[in-house]
């Protein structure tokens, strides 16, 4: 992989575990209890999968190489599942009591966590480039030309003519257009 250039899956995946880190200190449950709270096990749990995720955005930033991302999908899946489950069959200590904010922020992480996990072990190419280079640079210019190198003009390579050819010739021949911008052809041609 480039230096200029990352993966945005594991992004994207770590991206959802900061949000899910930042939502287990929401309130999930009205009035007022948040994943903190209302869950005994669970909380921890969330918190290892998405402190677990943000490794392996660090080592998409090449910061750090601690998981795989194949391991993306696991941890995504078991946030969601866990975030779900609690959505649907609410903790004894929020039994009857409506969703807030933090539950549903919750929930949109997880679903981040598992999409970005999915595409990185898919190898479903998310990359971003951050070159500082404008869109009209000369340099991009001329990668994204649909000509081959060898067939543009200014790049052709000048072939010599043998002593038959150029003794027949007898009109003097334009070569600009076979030497490279800004060269002037030898005084003897």
């Amino acid at each position: 992989m480039e230096r200029n250039r990352f993966d945005a899956a594991p992004l994207l995946a770590g991206l959802g575990a900061l949000i899910l880190l930042i939502a287990l200190f929401l309130d999930w449950f009205e009035p007022g209890i948040s994943a903190w709270t209302s869950f005994e096990v669970l909380d921890l749990l969330l918190a290892g999968v998405a402190i677990a995720a943000l490794l392996a955005l660090a080592d998409a930033l090449d910061l750090a190489h601690y998981v795989p991302k194949t391991l993306l999908v696991v941890l995504g899946a078991i946030a969601f599942v866990i975030v779900a489950s609690q959505l649907i069959d609410r903790p004894p200590a929020a039994e009857g009591a409506g969703l807030e904010e933090g539950a549903w922020l919750a929930f949109a992480a997880s679903v981040l966590m598992l999409l970005g996990g999915i595409a990185a072990a898919a190898s479903i190419s998310l990359a971003v480039s951050v070159d500082r280079k404008g869109p009209g640079e000369p340099a991009e210019r001329e990668a994204a030309s649909p000509v081959p190198p060898a067939s543009r003009p200014e790049t052709a390579v000048r072939r010599p003519e043998s002593d038959a050819m150029r003794a027949e010739t007898t009109e003097p021949t334009d070569t600009s257009a076979t030497l490279p911008l800004g060269k002037q052809p030898p005084a003897g041609d």
